[in-house]
């Protein structure tokens, strides 16, 4: 399992440090099932030093095509299903924690976040002699494969579900920006970042699927 992971980039600075960012939305239109909806495209434009305490900010001269607005939609569709997917994935995941545990615990499982929820497999992967009896399960080092890509995937998916998609200006890279520990991170992503969320998506589900099987057999 090879999960391609978003690129952090920046860490947004506060004016006066020699560096900054603006952001500048623009509104566009489309028509959806016969229903005209307004969104909009946030525009990053990012700043270099010009001396100590001064920066000035880089602006692209081109202006947004309907090329450039079609991408930024289709783009936004796939995080959308990235987060959709994760979502699949998640209840999937306390499916199988309500299968293993305790009836007084299984209101607690409810209220589980996605990461409790991983820690909780975890645990139980690790430690499930039905589970290491299988070759490919059968030392730590393998089983860690699995385990790390969730956690990977987890995290991913809360910049999915909880990012702001800008496009930077001066490149059309697209940018997620989240509150991580409170601060906010942004973070590159492209296509085949996304493609590649949502292949490790399937093999998740297989993965999950093979370890309840293995379990309700025994």
């Amino acid at each position: 399992m090879d999960l391609l992971r978003p690129k952090r980039k920046v860490t947004m600075k506060e004016p006066f440090q020699a560096a900054f960012s603006m952001k500048e939305p623009v509104t566009y239109t489309f028509v959806e099932n016969d229903i005209e909806v307004s969104k909009e495209i946030v525009k990053l434009f990012e700043s270099v030093p010009k001396g100590k305490f001064q920066a000035e900010i880089i602006r692209n001269k081109g202006h947004l095509t309907t090329e450039n607005i079609q991408d930024y939609h289709n783009f936004q569709g796939l995080i959308n299903h990235c987060a959709n997917n994760a979502e699949s994935v998640n209840r999937q995941l306390r499916d199988f924690i309500l299968v293993i545990s305790r009836p007084e615990d299984q209101q607690l499982i409810m209220d589980k976040t996605f990461k409790e929820l991983k820690g909780i497999f975890s645990n139980f992967f690790h430690t499930c002699p039905a589970v290491r009896e299988q070759e490919k399960y059968n030392t730590t080092k393998k089983r860690k494969v699995f385990t790390k890509t969730l956690e990977d995937y987890i995290s991913d998916r809360n910049i999915y579900t909880h990012g702001c998609l800008l496009l930077r200006d001066a490149d059309r890279v697209f940018i997620l920006e989240i509150i991580e520990e409170k601060r906010t991170i942004q973070v590159e992503v492209s296509i085949i970042i996304l493609q590649s969320f949502l292949e490790i998506t399937e093999l998740l589900r297989v993965f999950l699927s093979e370890v309840r099987r293995l379990v309700t057999t025994i």
